[in-house]
């Protein structure tokens, strides 16, 4: 379950507005709490009502601030029913664990759904990048070719040239001996 606020003025005390697990061995309860996308840190950024239907900020969140309130269940299996007389209470409490757990599988695909919506934006944009950096690369390739064609055009020419000045060499210097 997840409950979203945007943060009031004057305000420290937001309700869960679901219910949650606490840790069985660290006694922080089984939840995330985020101010404009950071996560706040239980014990030091908030803690939970004694009643344990609010957080209440130690600091007031920025007015305008969003707040999201996220039950967070605990993976693990604290109870063992391997030995001994079974608690009705304590087993009523493991299936309330699953359905919990359940439900965020449901949210974590909501959340999972929005992040391939924004995927799948991201990669529309980049094949658009690599399009118009291929129509890029199409044009360099031809500018490419033309200097190769002018570069090989001007080598002919300097062959040319240089065949043309060692004949006027020759001649002159056949003249040169004859005189």
């Amino acid at each position: 379950s997840k409950t979203s606020y945007d943060a009031q003025s004057g305000v420290l005390e937001y309700p869960i507005g679901f219910q949650y697990m606490t840790n069985g061995l660290t006694g922080a309860p089984e939840l995330k709490v985020k101010v404009d996308g950071l996560e706040a840190e239980f014990g030091k950024d908030f803690k939970v009502t004694s009643d344990k239907g609010h957080i209440s900020f130690f600091v007031e969140p920025a007015v305008g601030a969003k707040i999201e309130i996220i039950r967070t269940t605990s993976r693990l299996q604290e109870s063992d029913y391997q030995y001994g007389r079974i608690n009705p209470q304590q087993v009523e409490k493991d299936f309330d664990r699953l359905t919990m757990r359940d439900q965020e599988l449901t949210q974590s695909d909501e959340d999972i759904g929005v992040r391939i919506d924004a995927n799948e934006a991201e990669i529309a944009e980049a094949k658009s990048r690599i399009s118009d950096n291929e129509e890029d690369i199409e044009a360099l390739q031809g500018a490419a070719e033309e200097l190769a064609a002018a570069i090989r055009e001007e080598a002919t020419i300097r062959s040319q040239t240089d065949s043309s000045i060692q004949t006027s060499i020759g001649q002159l210097e056949a003249e040169d001996a004859a005189l």
